[in-house]
């Protein structure tokens, strides 16, 4: 019998077979696979699961703010990267948000070629 490499396996295809398993499961699920010496299978899925879960519990809230308000584009994109990173590009929250994003640049870009090449004022 290994020294808990097995068990820490178990309780990883645990969680992520729970129907709710919880944020703190899953942290110390990723720490124990850290600190193994071995590889587990599930690590990586724990990792993208506790990522999405944390951009869920509060990313997700402030994208939807930026998306009723004026913001910047640089930080609507910041958080669309972020979520885009972490595999939740299936979110309706992000979607609208990245049409937001592509809208934005083409608007940007065309300003921008527009005061660029403007006839002079005098």
């Amino acid at each position: 019998r290994f020294l808990g490499g097995e068990g820490a396996r178990v309780r990883a295809a645990a969680a992520l077979a729970a129907e709710s398993p919880s944020e703190e499961a899953f942290t110390q699920l990723v720490r124990e696979s850290h600190q193994l010496r071995v590889s587990v299978a599930e690590a990586d899925k724990l990792t993208k699961e506790l990522a999405q879960m944390r951009w869920k519990a509060g990313s997700q809230d402030e994208l939807l703010t930026m998306l009723g308000q004026r913001t910047p584009l640089a930080q609507v994109r910041a958080r669309v990267t972020e979520a885009l990173r972490v595999g939740l590009q299936e979110l309706p929250s992000v979607q609208a948000a990245v049409v937001s994003v592509q809208r934005a640049e083409a608007i940007e870009a065309r300003a921008q070629f527009a005061l660029q090449h403007r006839a002079p004022l005098d």
